[in-house]
């Protein structure tokens, strides 16, 4: 949504909610706003906000169009019917993209355990540990591939890090 749309050639080409106060070779373009034959002039013109019906349990603004009309610009919003589809594959998307960020810095925090001089001080059962900690937080995501996810919050099983202790 916006106040002032700025028209070249008869398209609207920039949308601003307050006038710049720089615009090109003009200073104080935003205390101009009253001068409504100077700001059509120089290409600004205010925006007329179009009321359309929406009823928000079916439909919603998906975006506005903006049409130059006589000495104002119509702003008409878009709107769209909502539909009761499944969740589509983008919630999933994030959702195992959130999954691997995760993972990932679960990863990282314990690339210490990897290093050689802490695996020569510690026994064959905590690197194997590690290892297997490890090895099931790469395995996590391929866990999930054929999961229905229906919200952002849906719970992730994560595998319990080993002692990081000596042993």
């Amino acid at each position: 949504m916006a106040n002032y749309c700025y028209v070249e050639n008869g398209e609207v080409v920039e949308k601003c909610d307050v006038l710049p106060s720089s615009w090109r070779n003009v200073s104080g373009l935003d205390r101009s706003g009253q001068d409504e034959a100077l700001l059509n002039s120089l290409g600004w013109y205010s925006v007329t906000k179009v009321t359309v019906d929406c009823d928000p349990e079916t439909q919603f603004i998906a975006d506005y169009q903006y049409v130059l009309q006589g000495n104002t610009v119509l702003e008409t919003p878009i709107i769209q019917a909502r539909t009761d589809n499944p969740p589509s594959v983008d919630l999933k998307s994030a959702w195992m993209g959130n999954l691997r960020n995760v993972r990932d810095m679960l990863l990282s925090q314990c690339d210490w355990t990897q290093t050689v001089d802490i695996q020569s001080a510690r026994s064959a059962t905590w690197i194997q540990n590690w290892a297997a900690y490890r090895q099931s937080l790469r395995d996590l995501p391929a866990s999930y591939e054929n999961t229905t996810i229906t919200s952002l919050t849906t719970p992730v099983n994560w595998p319990s890090a080993p002692s990081s202790g000596p042993e």
